[in-house]
Protein backbone atom coordinates (compact mmCIF):
# COMPACT_ATOMS: atom_id res chain seq x y z
CA UNK A 1 0.00 0.00 0.00
CA UNK A 2 1.67 3.40 -0.99
CA UNK A 3 0.57 7.03 -0.23
CA UNK A 4 1.82 9.88 -1.13
CA UNK A 5 0.48 13.67 -2.30
CA UNK A 6 0.61 12.06 -6.30
CA UNK A 7 -1.54 9.11 -5.41
CA UNK A 8 -3.28 10.19 -2.56
CA UNK A 9 -4.76 7.88 0.24
CA UNK A 10 -3.66 3.79 -0.39
CA UNK A 11 -5.59 0.85 0.51
CA UNK A 12 -5.02 -2.98 0.88
CA UNK A 13 -7.46 -5.10 -0.44
CA UNK A 14 -7.55 -8.70 -0.83
CA UNK A 15 -9.72 -12.26 -0.45
CA UNK A 16 -9.95 -14.16 2.96
CA UNK A 17 -10.81 -17.92 2.47
CA UNK A 18 -11.39 -19.02 6.30
CA UNK A 19 -12.39 -16.87 8.88
CA UNK A 20 -9.86 -14.56 10.43
CA UNK A 21 -8.49 -11.84 12.48
CA UNK A 22 -7.65 -8.44 11.70
CA UNK A 23 -5.37 -6.56 13.64
CA UNK A 24 -4.92 -2.54 12.82
CA UNK A 25 -1.37 -1.55 13.84
CA UNK A 26 1.60 0.56 12.89
CA UNK A 27 5.33 -0.79 11.63
CA UNK A 28 7.01 -1.24 15.01
CA UNK A 29 3.38 -2.75 16.74
CA UNK A 30 2.74 -6.21 16.95
CA UNK A 31 -0.77 -7.86 17.37
CA UNK A 32 -0.85 -9.34 20.81
CA UNK A 33 -3.86 -10.55 23.17
CA UNK A 34 -4.30 -6.94 24.81
CA UNK A 35 -4.54 -5.17 21.48
CA UNK A 36 -7.26 -2.46 21.75
CA UNK A 37 -10.70 -3.90 20.90
CA UNK A 38 -11.19 -1.08 18.38
CA UNK A 39 -8.44 -1.81 16.28
CA UNK A 40 -8.67 -5.66 15.82
CA UNK A 41 -11.72 -7.46 13.81
CA UNK A 42 -12.73 -10.68 13.57
CA UNK A 43 -14.11 -11.38 10.34
CA UNK A 44 -16.38 -14.12 9.57
CA UNK A 45 -16.44 -16.48 6.09
CA UNK A 46 -18.73 -14.76 3.77
CA UNK A 47 -18.90 -11.19 4.50
CA UNK A 48 -17.22 -7.56 3.35
CA UNK A 49 -15.54 -5.06 5.70
CA UNK A 50 -14.27 -1.77 4.66
CA UNK A 51 -11.82 -0.58 7.27
CA UNK A 52 -10.63 3.33 7.13
CA UNK A 53 -8.08 4.52 9.63
CA UNK A 54 -5.85 8.30 10.14
CA UNK A 55 -2.48 8.25 11.13
CA UNK A 56 -0.34 10.80 13.43
CA UNK A 57 2.86 10.97 12.95
CA UNK A 58 5.32 11.49 15.98
CA UNK A 59 8.74 13.97 15.26
CA UNK A 60 11.20 13.75 18.28
CA UNK A 61 13.72 16.79 19.00
CA UNK A 62 17.40 15.64 18.11
CA UNK A 63 18.43 16.21 22.19
CA UNK A 64 15.83 13.76 23.38
CA UNK A 65 17.89 11.51 23.27
CA UNK A 66 20.22 12.90 25.95
CA UNK A 67 17.39 12.92 28.02
CA UNK A 68 17.15 10.22 30.73
CA UNK A 69 14.32 7.65 29.86
CA UNK A 70 12.46 8.04 33.29
CA UNK A 71 11.97 11.48 32.47
CA UNK A 72 11.07 12.05 29.04
CA UNK A 73 8.76 8.32 29.54
CA UNK A 74 9.40 6.89 26.61
CA UNK A 75 12.10 4.14 24.72
CA UNK A 76 13.28 4.47 21.14
CA UNK A 77 13.39 1.36 19.28
CA UNK A 78 17.48 0.74 19.76
CA UNK A 79 17.07 1.07 23.81
CA UNK A 80 16.14 -2.36 23.86
CA UNK A 81 15.62 -3.92 27.62
CA UNK A 82 13.49 -6.83 26.42
CA UNK A 83 14.56 -10.49 25.60
CA UNK A 84 11.85 -11.46 23.59
CA UNK A 85 12.50 -9.38 20.47
CA UNK A 86 15.24 -7.67 19.35
CA UNK A 87 13.69 -3.88 18.91
CA UNK A 88 11.47 -2.12 21.45
CA UNK A 89 7.96 -1.35 21.39
CA UNK A 90 5.11 -1.22 23.87
CA UNK A 91 3.41 -3.98 22.75
CA UNK A 92 6.65 -6.56 22.73
CA UNK A 93 7.44 -5.15 26.64
CA UNK A 94 3.90 -6.28 27.34
CA UNK A 95 4.55 -9.94 25.82
CA UNK A 96 8.11 -9.84 27.05
CA UNK A 97 6.65 -9.60 30.22
CA UNK A 98 3.98 -12.57 29.94
CA UNK A 99 6.94 -14.46 28.58
CA UNK A 100 8.82 -13.90 31.69
CA UNK A 101 5.29 -14.35 33.63
CA UNK A 102 5.14 -17.63 31.97
CA UNK A 103 8.84 -18.77 32.73
CA UNK A 104 8.31 -17.40 36.69
CA UNK A 105 5.34 -19.90 37.00
CA UNK A 106 5.94 -22.83 35.11
CA UNK A 107 9.29 -22.97 34.53
CA UNK A 108 9.41 -22.79 30.69
CA UNK A 109 8.14 -19.96 27.68
CA UNK A 110 6.41 -21.59 24.68
CA UNK A 111 8.24 -21.91 21.53
CA UNK A 112 6.92 -19.21 19.78
CA UNK A 113 7.81 -16.89 22.97
CA UNK A 114 11.04 -18.36 23.60
CA UNK A 115 13.72 -16.95 26.22
CA UNK A 116 17.31 -17.59 25.05
CA UNK A 117 18.92 -19.84 27.11
CA UNK A 118 15.92 -20.84 29.14
CA UNK A 119 13.61 -24.11 28.47
CA UNK A 120 11.07 -24.70 26.39
CA UNK A 121 7.38 -25.62 27.22
CA UNK A 122 6.36 -29.57 26.45
CA UNK A 123 2.94 -31.14 27.42
CA UNK A 124 3.06 -30.50 31.14
CA UNK A 125 4.59 -26.77 31.06
CA UNK A 126 1.96 -25.76 28.53
CA UNK A 127 -0.66 -27.25 30.71
CA UNK A 128 0.32 -24.96 33.53
CA UNK A 129 0.28 -21.83 31.01
CA UNK A 130 -3.47 -23.38 29.73
CA UNK A 131 -4.22 -23.50 33.35
CA UNK A 132 -3.16 -19.88 34.45
CA UNK A 133 -4.34 -18.26 30.98
CA UNK A 134 -6.35 -16.29 32.84
CA UNK A 135 -3.73 -14.38 34.75
CA UNK A 136 -1.46 -13.90 31.81
CA UNK A 137 -4.26 -12.58 29.38
CA UNK A 138 -5.18 -9.67 31.85
CA UNK A 139 -3.09 -6.78 32.70
CA UNK A 140 -3.35 -4.69 35.54
CA UNK A 141 -1.60 -1.48 37.59
CA UNK A 142 -0.20 -1.92 40.84
CA UNK A 143 -2.91 -0.40 42.83
CA UNK A 144 -5.27 -2.88 41.70
CA UNK A 145 -6.20 -5.69 43.63
CA UNK A 146 -7.22 -8.11 40.81
CA UNK A 147 -5.97 -10.80 39.03
CA UNK A 148 -3.36 -9.93 35.87
CA UNK A 149 0.20 -8.93 35.10
CA UNK A 150 1.89 -5.89 36.21
CA UNK A 151 4.16 -5.09 33.47
CA UNK A 152 6.14 -1.45 33.46
CA UNK A 153 5.83 -0.83 30.08
CA UNK A 154 6.48 2.70 28.39
CA UNK A 155 5.45 3.87 25.24
CA UNK A 156 8.02 4.48 21.96
CA UNK A 157 9.20 7.72 21.42
CA UNK A 158 8.75 7.02 17.36
CA UNK A 159 5.62 5.20 17.14
CA UNK A 160 3.03 6.81 15.15
CA UNK A 161 -0.78 6.78 16.54
CA UNK A 162 -3.19 4.93 14.60
CA UNK A 163 -6.66 5.51 14.69
CA UNK A 164 -9.65 3.63 13.46
CA UNK A 165 -12.60 5.81 11.98
CA UNK A 166 -15.15 3.37 10.39
CA UNK A 167 -16.06 -0.10 9.98
CA UNK A 168 -18.74 -1.24 7.30
CA UNK A 169 -19.71 -4.75 7.20
CA UNK A 170 -21.99 -6.53 4.70
CA UNK A 171 -22.91 -10.28 4.04
CA UNK A 172 -22.03 -11.77 0.52
CA UNK A 173 -25.48 -13.74 0.79
CA UNK A 174 -27.56 -13.61 -1.91
CA UNK A 175 -30.81 -15.64 -2.56
CA UNK A 176 -31.91 -17.34 -6.17
CA UNK A 177 -34.67 -17.90 -7.17
CA UNK A 178 -35.63 -20.91 -5.39
CA UNK A 179 -34.84 -18.71 -1.94
CA UNK A 180 -32.11 -20.50 -1.39
CA UNK A 181 -28.94 -18.64 0.24
CA UNK A 182 -25.88 -18.37 -2.33
CA UNK A 183 -22.71 -17.25 -0.42
CA UNK A 184 -19.39 -15.70 -2.44
CA UNK A 185 -16.00 -17.36 -2.25
CA UNK A 186 -14.41 -16.58 0.87
CA UNK A 187 -14.89 -12.42 2.26
CA UNK A 188 -14.12 -9.54 0.65
CA UNK A 189 -11.18 -7.03 2.85
CA UNK A 190 -10.35 -3.22 1.79
CA UNK A 191 -8.34 -1.05 4.50
CA UNK A 192 -7.94 1.93 3.45
CA UNK A 193 -6.15 5.41 4.96
CA UNK A 194 -8.81 7.88 5.03
CA UNK A 195 -6.72 10.95 4.44
CA UNK A 196 -3.08 11.59 4.30
CA UNK A 197 -1.58 12.63 7.41
CA UNK A 198 -2.43 15.95 8.50
CA UNK A 199 -1.67 16.18 12.07
CA UNK A 200 2.26 15.78 13.64
CA UNK A 201 2.63 15.23 17.37
CA UNK A 202 6.20 16.86 18.24
CA UNK A 203 8.64 15.86 21.54
CA UNK A 204 10.60 19.04 22.43
CA UNK A 205 13.01 19.38 24.80
CA UNK A 206 12.24 22.60 26.92
CA UNK A 207 15.71 22.49 28.51
CA UNK A 208 18.94 20.17 27.68
CA UNK A 209 21.60 20.13 29.81
CA UNK A 210 23.50 22.90 28.90
CA UNK A 211 20.55 25.43 28.89
CA UNK A 212 20.98 24.43 32.76
CA UNK A 213 24.54 25.00 32.99
CA UNK A 214 23.90 28.31 30.91
CA UNK A 215 21.05 29.19 33.03
CA UNK A 216 23.17 28.53 36.79
CA UNK A 217 26.33 30.30 35.49
CA UNK A 218 23.92 33.34 34.06
CA UNK A 219 21.77 33.57 38.02
CA UNK A 220 25.48 33.15 39.78
CA UNK A 221 26.86 36.11 37.65
CA UNK A 222 23.92 38.04 38.46
CA UNK A 223 23.57 37.62 42.15
CA UNK A 224 27.10 37.19 42.98
CA UNK A 225 29.54 38.21 40.38
CA UNK A 226 30.69 34.90 39.14
CA UNK A 227 31.96 34.55 35.87
CA UNK A 228 34.41 31.99 34.18
CA UNK A 229 36.89 34.21 34.20
CA UNK A 230 36.35 34.40 38.38
CA UNK A 231 36.42 30.76 38.21
CA UNK A 232 39.49 30.40 36.70
CA UNK A 233 41.58 33.05 38.39
CA UNK A 234 39.88 30.68 41.87
CA UNK A 235 41.31 27.49 40.44
CA UNK A 236 44.67 28.92 39.82
CA UNK A 237 44.69 30.41 42.86
CA UNK A 238 44.32 27.27 44.67
CA UNK A 239 46.79 25.52 43.22
CA UNK A 240 49.72 28.37 43.69
CA UNK A 241 48.30 28.33 47.50
CA UNK A 242 48.36 24.57 47.73
CA UNK A 243 52.02 24.05 46.23
CA UNK A 244 53.31 27.23 48.15
CA UNK A 245 55.91 26.56 50.45
CA UNK A 246 55.83 27.30 54.45
CA UNK A 247 57.62 30.96 55.69
CA UNK A 248 59.80 28.62 57.42
CA UNK A 249 61.13 26.45 54.82
CA UNK A 250 62.22 29.77 52.94
CA UNK A 251 63.98 31.17 55.93
CA UNK A 252 66.02 27.78 56.05
CA UNK A 253 66.68 27.42 52.40
CA UNK A 254 68.17 30.66 52.86
CA UNK A 255 70.31 30.94 55.77
CA UNK A 256 71.75 27.18 54.16
CA UNK A 257 72.66 29.31 51.20
CA UNK A 258 74.27 32.09 52.99
CA UNK A 259 76.20 29.72 54.69
CA UNK A 260 77.59 28.31 51.82
CA UNK A 261 78.17 31.78 50.38
CA UNK A 262 80.17 33.08 53.65
CA UNK A 263 83.78 34.30 52.82
CA UNK A 264 86.34 32.03 54.58
CA UNK A 265 88.47 34.30 57.40
CA UNK A 266 91.42 33.51 59.40
CA UNK A 267 93.16 31.86 56.40
CA UNK A 268 96.52 31.59 58.22
CA UNK A 269 95.27 29.70 60.94
CA UNK A 270 94.05 26.44 58.18
CA UNK A 271 96.28 23.28 58.52
CA UNK A 272 96.65 23.17 54.53
CA UNK A 273 98.55 26.08 54.80
CA UNK A 274 101.00 25.31 57.36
Amino acid sequence: MISNRQSGPGSLSFTAYESIKLFIHSPEDLPYVNHPQEEKFLLSWGVSIVIKYQIKEIENDPLLKQVDIKQRNCRFPDENNLKVYQVYSNSACIVNCRAEAQLKMCNCTPHYLKIPGTPVCGVEGLGCITEHSELFRALKTQDFNKLGLVCDCISSCTEPEYNVLSKEVESLTTENQDGEDLKHDGSKVIIALDRLPNERLKRNVVRSRMDLIVSIGGTLGLFLGVSLLSIVEIVYFFVVWTHKKPPSVINNNVKSKKQMHQPIQNVNNLPFLH
